[in-house]
């Protein structure tokens, strides 16, 4: 009998275990990205995306291929602006916006001087 409850609990462990699954590394459940397809160029920069909120809408001004800042509106509540910094690759994130819409951050890039995309990165 002593022998008998070892073995036991391994086989329940077994079958508990069995059915989870490992990540690969780098990737998480928790956080999606939604990248818009690529858009051809023209200031300002409109659309919409979740949020904690629900949908919102957003507009990011800015010149050539420089954005200045981004606005969120959800009816007629003003979120931001958030300014954009430049990473090493050339894209340009903004963040901030995580308390009032729990948004992580925003990804605009510029394949070209005419075109762009963007991806927000949130749980939504």
């Amino acid at each position: 009998m002593k022998r008998l409850f070892p073995i036991a609990l391994l086989v329940c462990a077994f079958f508990t275990m069995s059915g989870f699954s490992v990540l690969p590394v780098g990737q998480s459940n928790l956080v999606k990205a939604a990248v818009k397809p690529t858009e051809n160029l023209s200031w300002p920069i409109t659309g919409s995306t979740q949020s904690s909120l629900g949908t919102v809408t957003y507009s990011i001004s800015g010149s050539g291929t420089t954005p200045s800042y981004i606005v969120f509106y959800s009816g007629s509540n003003v979120y931001g602006p958030y300014t954009w910094t430049q990473d090493s690759n050339g894209q340009w994130s903004s963040t901030g916006m995580y308390a009032a819409l729990n948004i992580s951050g925003v990804i605009l890039g510029f394949p070209n001087s005419s075109t762009y995309n963007i991806e927000f990165i949130s749980i939504y």
